[in-house]
């Protein structure tokens, strides 16, 4: 009887100990996840630095539409357009004369 009650106690004594490092790995997982308002405020960041390149890209790209509907090919900063409306590079058999 004295040998199943020790193996008995033995046995809980085991399970309460994983048990217990269970409940601290949980611990310590729960405790090194992102605050859900830090998480908010970093998506939030994110997502208006991303608006806001996409509407300088978008501003730049409608700069440069109008100014080749309206003919004024005046170059400006950052703007791939040359004046007579010929990008730079290869020349052309016309050219070369």
């Amino acid at each position: 009887m004295k040998s199943v009650e020790d193996s008995v106690h033995s046995g809980v004594g085991s399970l309460t100990g994983a048990i217990e490092n269970g409940i601290d790995k949980i611990d310590r997982g729960v405790d090194a996840r992102p605050d859900r308002n830090e998480f908010a405020r970093v998506l939030r960041d994110s997502q208006h630095d991303s608006e806001r390149r996409i509407t300088q890209q978008l501003d730049g790209a409608l700069a440069d539409f109008a100014e080749v509907m309206l003919g004024q090919s005046v170059p400006t900063k950052g703007s791939g357009a040359r004046p007579g409306g010929r990008k730079a590079g290869k020349k052309s058999d016309e050219d070369e004369d």
